[in-house]
């Protein structure tokens, strides 16, 4: 065969194999589309003065079958507790082990009615055993019996976020503790990886928790379960669709499906949307982040809320919002985003979800993982020059509003919105710190996120991006700038 011959062949084919690939991934990614980001209708009533009405007082409610709504907060000894022997770096971290009052105070002071804390694992073993468990490596950490400490706990979560902790201890190495080698890392995802083994055990510990605390509270009606965390994940680009579906198929149900015969409830953990491209998350331009770089999408939770439900009905159990929080200094964003993921909340249950509770993360800035102090997530500022001294943000007394009264108000979320869209078009700035030793100043970003008002722009590959730039100069995208403009407007008016 001649070689121009040759060459034309071999160009004919690379590109009806190019044709076939980008078809397969168009066809994949239409699907999940339709699974995932299909518009929905907001199911509240935002013409309403009020938006959301949680039963916070069961005793108010006329219906004997509607279910009390909790509000809480949540903390973890490693971010807040001083005097622990653990693998991360020893900072000073919130005194709760030596002085827990200033924290609990400050929780009781919101109105919350339930409070999350953790106990570290050292503060029960000490001492890491070599050849198997023995007695003498336990601690009762306070001198009470077992019993007595499970009369003073209302709900029980035996592990929090699992995946999580086996994806970045043992498959990627960046928490300590794993160590794994490069056969290790480069097998962890497959069925006989060290991450389903790591799993696996950890379902085996929990399904034996779960009994243990229930058989030992006999006289009571313990809940147990776990803290799932859940992100929303989307493509970046075309040929992302594969990777958004192998990090949901090892995250998404995998776990709870294994212990589903042992749960009184479905913890869920939701920060917000990441976008995956290739085996790296991406950032996107035009989304909203906070300083720990998780893009900020109240839909998510809803959709998640409403995914989890499909799944799960059958075992006719409730959820609990785990976590939900944002790491921001600036106060501007948490004031809205509580706000907006407490209306997807009150959205999910209007469509027949069960949420007994949420729970806000945190009370106050306290140390990260991979962070440390860097990022806020507080209601409460923490002077660390200033002896540890707190200051309670705008976000606290909002919280403490919404706990105290169990509703959400037109006004309000008018205020915070408004307030955050005139820093956004001021072009101010705050801290960034996603995989940075030092932080870089990152705009506010003006775009519409709030529950139900979240414009999903899809792909971001340059083909899609340049298409996107092409409509954006359309008269129909510019009626819509115009009537936020007057929504601004009236917004201003109603502050």
């Amino acid at each position: 065969m001649a070689p121009v011959t040759l060459f034309v062949t071999a160009t004919k084919l690379a590109g009806v194999l190019a044709t076939i690939t980008v078809a397969a991934n168009a066809f994949s990614f239409s699907r999940y589309r339709k699974r995932n980001l299909a518009p929905f209708d907001c199911p509240i009533d935002e013409t309403s003065d009020t938006l959301a009405t949680f039963n916070i007082n069961s005793s108010d409610s006329d219906d004997e079958e509607e279910e009390h709504f909790f509000f809480g907060l949540a903390t973890a000894p490693a971010h807040v507790e001083d005097g622990l022997n653990d693998a991360w770096l020893q900072e000073e971290r919130l005194r709760f082990w030596s002085d827990p009052d200033t924290e609990l105070k400050l929780a009781k002071d919101t109105g919350v009615k339930v409070f999350r804390m953790g106990i570290d694992w050292t503060r029960i073993m000490p001492i890491e055993p070599l050849n198997g468990l023995k007695e003498s490596h336990w601690r009762d950490i306070d001198g009470s019996s077992i019993e007595f400490n499970l009369m003073l706990v209302d709900y029980w979560v035996t592990f929090n976020e699992p995946h999580v902790f086996c994806m970045l201890t043992y498959c990627a190495g960046t928490w300590p503790g794993g160590h794994p080698d490069m056969l290790e890392a480069a097998t962890s995802a497959l069925p006989t990886g060290v991450f389903h083994q790591a799993m696996h055990w950890i379902a085996v510990a929990h399904s034996q928790a779960y009994d243990y605390i229930h058989e030992q509270s006999v006289l009571l009606k313990p809940i147990v379960g776990v803290a799932h965390h859940v992100s929303f994940m989307r493509p970046y680009g075309l040929f992302d669709v594969a990777a958004v579906s192998i990090a949901n198929s090892l995250s998404l149900f995998p776990f709870l499906d294994d212990i589903s015969d042992k749960m009184d409830y479905i913890g869920i953990n939701y920060y917000g949307q990441e976008v995956i491209g290739g085996a790296a998350l991406k950032l996107v331009d035009t989304d909203e982040y906070s300083e720990s770089g998780r893009g900020v999408y109240p839909d998510g939770l809803f959709r998640v809320l409403l995914h989890y439900h499909e799944r799960y009905k059958d075992l006719k159990i409730p959820f609990i919002i785990a976590e939900n929080g944002i790491s921001d200094e600036t106060d501007l964003i948490r004031r809205p985003y509580i706000l907006e993921h407490l209306l997807a909340v009150y959205g999910a249950m209007m469509m027949g979800v069960r949420v007994l509770g949420y729970l806000f993360w945190t009370t106050s800035d306290n140390w990260e993982w991979a962070d440390g102090y860097g990022p806020k997530f507080g209601l409460v500022a923490v002077d660390r020059f200033n002896d540890l001294a707190r200051v309670p943000r705008p976000s606290y007394h909002l919280y403490s509003k919404v706990v105290t009264t169990g509703k959400i108000t037109r006004e309000d979320r008018d205020k915070a919105w408004y307030e955050l869209r005139k820093a956004a078009r001021e072009k101010k700035t705050r801290p960034f710190y996603r995989g940075l030793d030092e932080p870089i100043m990152r705009p506010f970003i003006e775009r519409d996120w709030r529950f139900g008002h979240y414009e999903m722009e899809g792909l971001q590959d340059p083909f899609s991006r340049f298409s996107r730039s092409i409509l954006r100069l359309l008269p129909l995208r510019r009626k819509k700038a115009e009537d936020q403009v007057e929504y601004d407007e009236v917004a201003v008016q109603a502050v």
